[in-house]
């Protein structure tokens, strides 16, 4: 059984909140079944060094006209099991070994940071923005 972090204060459940930013970076602290994970957003080009090692060529052909193309396909299940491993800074454990409800509860975060709305907390707000929301005859 891999090692985890033991916090007393951690929630039985994926709490879905931004707790700061490392150099820029977002990153969470996460409680699942009383344990923590803590996972941090990827810079750029890790992103895309990740992007890089999940897609690979295949051939495919058309059906209509017989044509053939080699095109870059993604595995999206090795690409969210390689950001899984890299966005997981504690603790340091084989994502292999993770189970399965840990495994998809641990991707929802990691998506939520990648690819998920800016917080509305960290959004800036308009000088002219009063919190009324949209004005007539604007």
């Amino acid at each position: 059984m891999p090692a985890r972090v033991k916090d007393p204060e951690a929630t039985t459940d994926i709490e879905n909140v931004l707790e700061g930013f490392t150099d820029g970076l977002a990153w969470k602290k996460l409680g699942f079944r009383g344990d923590t994970y803590i996972i941090r957003e990827l810079p750029i080009g890790e992103y895309d060094e990740i992007v890089k090692k999940a897609t690979r060529k295949e051939k495919v052909t058309d059906p209509d006209t017989g044509v053939s193309n080699e095109v870059d396909m993604l595995d999206q299940n090795l690409q969210s099991r390689l950001m899984l491993k890299a966005c997981l800074t504690e603790p340091k454990i084989e994502v292999t070994k993770l189970g399965t409800r840990l495994t998809v509860a641990l991707n929802r975060a990691v998506n939520e940071l990648h690819y998920g709305n800016e917080p509305d907390e960290l959004r800036p707000v308009k000088k002219d923005d009063d919190g009324e929301g949209p004005k007539a005859g604007r």
